[in-house]
């Protein structure tokens, strides 16, 4: 089982996390789109803190000697969905950099085609 102080320090944390997640979204700091996992790995943050026989039944059944393993090992999880889903949104924007710079470009040229038959 969980210490009781880990337990409120966790539920906490995890409360004042998805409250300013929640806000940033509200206030329209934030896209909706972009933090839905980070919404899901603190709504489960939240369900594993308040339920510790759920996380002492998932350690049994992964074979995991602490629960509190199974806790860490639960919050890397989440973390690698985080970075990947932030990778990707990286990759898609650098996508549309590159398309935006060359178009750029050719609207340049274009300018400095039209520039010199005016003259």
């Amino acid at each position: 089982m969980l210490d009781y102080r880990l337990q409120i320090v966790l539920l906490s944390a995890t409360l004042s996390f998805l409250i300013y997640i929640i806000d940033m979204v509200r206030n329209k700091r934030l896209e909706l789109h972009y933090i839905i996992i980070w919404l899901f790995s603190a709504i489960a943050l939240i369900v594993i803190t308040i339920l510790p026989g759920a996380l002492h039944l998932i350690s049994q059944l992964l074979h995991i000697q602490e629960p509190v393993n199974t806790l860490f090992m639960s919050l890397i999880f989440f973390l690698i969905m985080i970075i990947f889903s932030l990778t990707k949104i990286l990759s898609k924007n650098f996508v549309r950099v590159s398309t935006l710079a060359q178009e750029l470009g050719i609207v340049k040229l274009e300018i400095e085609q039209l520039k010199r038959q005016m003259k």
